[in-house]
């Protein structure tokens, strides 16, 4: 075989390694959008769900004559440690009782992550005043 030839092959065999490493970087980054969008999704779920979780805990308490937390906010605990959940309350005016004053109050649970989380999940509730401790009004 000719020297000629050789350089030849040599030349043909880079260029397609070069095709084929272009071609592996276009599909590594076609990927990376779909990836990205079900990171997002996964984590919206969990942040859905433990706002679901902690404002159902939140009714349960108050429907049962339990004790409520006084505090506003706080942190889960694990397997969740790396969230937050914050609440916040405010009186629905159009449900004014006889007194004048709002029958019914919106509990809002959200959740965020504590550390790097952009998004958040808020949930409300509406609760009888008289079941909302002084402290959260």
């Amino acid at each position: 075989m000719s020297s000629s030839r050789q350089g030849l092959l040599l030349v043909e065999a880079s260029l397609s390694a070069a095709v084929i490493a272009v071609g592996l970087v276009l599909v590594s980054r076609s990927l990376a959008g779909p990836l990205q969008a079900l990171r997002t999704i996964e984590e919206r779920e969990t942040l859905r769900s433990l706002a679901r979780e902690r404002l159902l805990e939140l009714q349960t308490r108050a429907a049962s004559g339990g004790p409520l937390p006084a505090q506003m906010q706080g942190a889960f605990e694990a397997p969740d440690e790396g969230y937050a959940w914050s609440l916040r309350t405010r009186p629905a005016a159009e449900t004014a009782g006889a007194d004048g004053e709002p029958a019914v109050t919106e509990v809002l649970v959200t959740v965020k992550r504590q550390a790097g989380g952009s998004s958040a999940v808020s949930l409300a509730g509406l609760w009888s005043t008289d079941r909302v401790p002084v402290e959260w009004r």
